[in-house]
């Protein structure tokens, strides 16, 4: 009787892990689903997730939109969105353009949906980035910085003069704020130069010897511009931006 007892007491030890190790790709798409959005290991909502995709399970599709909003970990959101590619639907677009513009998704996972409508589906692309760029504030630097540069690949010259905003905002990250000084050079609106007098304050002494001599251009105003140059050539501690801003300031003569 005991060792009855003993077997069946291994036995439902034992189920939970039998069916917690059942294959991947012997699931039904339900089960796939219920593994995505409920199992505890990263790594088998990952598995869930490209299985899903494998199979073409437009169903699925809803579901793989929302696990980004749910804090997952940042390389679920990655396959779930992925697996999205995979569909190319136009559901699935929509909501890979939806974990772009949602705050509250991972990073890696934003960064992933902004590659995919780079490669799948630039009109929608083009409808995000204005949308982000009016809260640049909340995003983080590095996908900012990405956003910026997918700008400039569309050629979105409209955005000019909010590059040239969001340059010169000294609350963000130096890194961002170049992302958008090169693309509003690329663009070359008039309010350029006060992206350069504002990064003329950066600690990086790189960054102010490049924004000096650019304030050197032709067709500035020169009230705002040469008075800013003086300075910088009186009190700038580095000799190479002082010598910059010097020949900034000879155009002016």
């Amino acid at each position: 009787m005991r060792n009855l007892t003993t077997i069946l007491s291994l036995l439902v030890l034992l189920t939970p892990a039998t069916a917690q190790a059942k294959r991947i790709d012997k699931l039904s798409t339900g089960q796939l689903i219920s593994e995505l959005k409920n199992s505890s290991k990263p790594e088998r909502r990952i598995e869930a997730a490209q299985r899903l995709a494998e199979t073409g399970a437009r169903e699925a599709t809803a579901v793989l939109g929302g696990i980004c909003s749910s804090a997952p970990p940042e390389a679920v959101c990655v396959a779930a969105i992925e697996a999205l590619d995979a569909l190319g639907t136009s559901e699935a677009l929509t909501h890979i353009q939806k974990v772009l513009e949602l705050k509250s998704a991972p990073t890696s996972g934003r960064s992933q949906a902004l590659a995919v409508l780079m490669k799948s589906d630039e009109p929608r692309l083009r409808e995000s980035i204005p949308r982000l760029f009016k809260v640049y504030s909340d995003i983080p630097p590095s996908l900012l910085s990405e956003l910026m540069v997918s700008t400039r690949l569309l050629e979105l010259t409209d955005l000019a003069d909010a590059a040239v905003f969001i340059a010169s905002d000294e609350n963000l990250d130096l890194g961002a704020r170049l992302a958008a000084l090169d693309t509003a050079e690329q663009f070359g609106p008039a309010r350029l130069y006060q992206a350069h007098q504002a990064l003329m304050r950066a600690k990086d002494s790189k960054v102010r010897a490049r924004c000096a001599e650019a304030l050197g251009s032709p067709g500035l105003p020169a009230s705002e511009v040469v008075p800013l140059l003086k300075q910088v050539v009186r009190l700038d501690p580095e000799g190479y931006v002082r010598a910059a801003a010097i020949n900034a300031l000879s155009q002016y003569t």
